[in-house]
């Protein structure tokens, strides 16, 4: 889920070097689609078969890595070209960005169906997902003893030192709030403060570690034994011969998306327009998440298992004390 880059000048050369999967006459009529995207977070046939099928030029960038920079960029330019015209955000960061009026509307003949979930959203569509995710528990085979089952595991004493949690407050802090019987959909301030103080001690502690993303050494002998992932980057790691399991805990699974939003004053908003309808075509969908491994939010492609929950959009002064919990 974390990834984000620059795109002002100065943030740009921070934050990434711009990977460019084609290069084409920027004047041809079609013109060229500049498209930011975390990292591996695409497989290899989509972006030539757009190409092909509307002569559009995609300028691919993988330097999405901090939604933070990306939206605090794109609220300095404000609505000045950014360098991209379509760029992967969190569903969290794309509703506050949207509320601000600071993303682009997609066409209302823009021909696409989401499959129902909690993520959908009223109104005009200025984002729409780009990859489902549901986050539950990770954890190495034959290492915890009787397996984890239980959010509460997380912060367990006899798995102190062995928990890994992900710098994304969706996702980590959502874990710890269903573990103290908090209900996403209505946390309060006083619950969110709460436990982002259980994150913050635990890690002043020892009894868990943060990594920027889900922690690739599980599985290894020096990696921990449990960590807060995804259902996504588990397949991943289990495809690469890792005995890992994905467990949704009793309590519940977090339910995310990563989407696809304009950003306001885009150079190229019709071709993005044209991209996110491209990849919300089935046959296009099936074949990018059997590679990617994560969920499509694609109407008759991707299904979803029961119990999850959707953590309510925080307000960028809540997002700011889960965050500095996670930092």
């Amino acid at each position: 889920m974390l990834g984000r880059r620059g795109f002002v000048a100065g943030v740009a050369a921070a934050l990434g070097v711009a990977v460019a999967a084609c290069r084409a006459d920027p004047h041809s009529p079609a013109g060229v689609l500049r498209f930011a995207n975390r990292p591996f977070f695409i497989d290899g046939d989509t972006l030539p078969a757009f190409e092909r099928a509307t002569g559009i030029a995609v300028e691919y960038h993988e330097d999405q890595l901090d939604d933070a920079v990306f939206e605090a960029a794109l609220r300095e330019v404000g609505g000045a070209d950014l360098g991209r015209d379509l760029v992967v955000v969190n569903d969290q960061t794309a509703a506050r960005l949207a509320a601000d009026s600071l993303l682009e509307a997609l066409p209302r003949d823009t021909d696409i169906t989401t499959m129902r979930t909690a993520l959908e959203r009223g109104g005009p569509r200025r984002q729409v997902p780009w990859a489902v995710g549901v986050t539950g528990l990770a954890f190495v085979r034959g290492r915890v003893p009787g397996d984890v089952q239980s959010a509460r595991d997380l912060l367990a004493p006899d798995l102190a030192g062995q928990v890994a949690f992900v710098r994304d407050p969706m996702e980590s802090i959502g874990m710890v709030l269903l573990a103290m019987g908090v209900e996403l959909e209505r946390v309060t301030p006083a619950a969110l403060a709460a436990a982002a103080d259980r994150v913050a001690g635990a890690r002043e502690a020892g009894a868990v570690v943060v990594d920027t993303v889900f922690d690739a050494d599980l599985g290894t002998a020096d990696g921990p034994w449990v960590a807060v992932g995804n259902a996504g980057d588990v397949a991943q790691l289990q495809a690469e011969g890792v005995d890992v399991a994905f467990v949704v805990p009793e309590e519940g699974g977090v339910l995310w998306s990563d989407d696809l939003v304009i950003p306001r004053g885009a150079r190229n908003a019709a071709a993005a327009a044209q991209f996110v309808e491209f990849v919300y075509r089935p046959d296009v969908s099936r074949r990018l998440f059997a590679a990617l491994r994560f969920t499509s939010p694609v109407e008759g492609v991707g299904s979803l298992p029961p119990r999850l929950h959707r953590l309510r959009d925080l307000t960028a002064e809540e997002t700011a004390i889960v965050t500095d919990a996670l930092a």
